[in-house]
């Protein structure tokens, strides 16, 4: 923030940056005016470069973010979301990706075989 309380206008040049502001701000609580003015910043800059970015796969994320902020879907839900964006990311860790889809295919999988006794009644 600057001298006068407002958020820098050199925060638009960063959507990385903007999109982690814009979640995070959905973990505010009520009367928090920072992260409430947080979400208000963030929300304008979003909507307003979103359809500006060349880079597809962040401008996905960018468009799916403001549908539904991670923080607000149900966690197996975002898991897959995110999983599925964090796979286009050119700097995603190969590994904890690998990681990520057998732990969400696991627990899949035992979801489905509890499931399935449950029918069998």
């Amino acid at each position: 923030m600057d001298q006068d309380g407002k958020f820098k206008e050199t925060l638009t040049n960063d959507v990385q940056g903007l999109l982690s502001l814009y979640e995070a701000s959905h973990l505010r609580m009520r009367d928090e005016e920072i992260l409430e003015e947080a979400l208000t910043f963030a929300t304008n800059h979003l909507e307003s470069i979103v359809s500006n970015l060349s880079n597809n796969s962040l401008k996905v994320e960018v468009t799916e973010a403001l549908k539904q902020p991670i923080r607000k879907t149900l966690p197996r839900v975002g898991a897959r979301k995110y999983i599925s964006t964090y796979e286009h990311n050119d700097a995603h860790n190969h590994l904890l990706l690998k990681f990520a889809k057998l732990d969400f295919n696991a627990l899949q999988k035992l979801h489905q075989s509890e499931l399935s006794e449950l029918t069998r009644y």
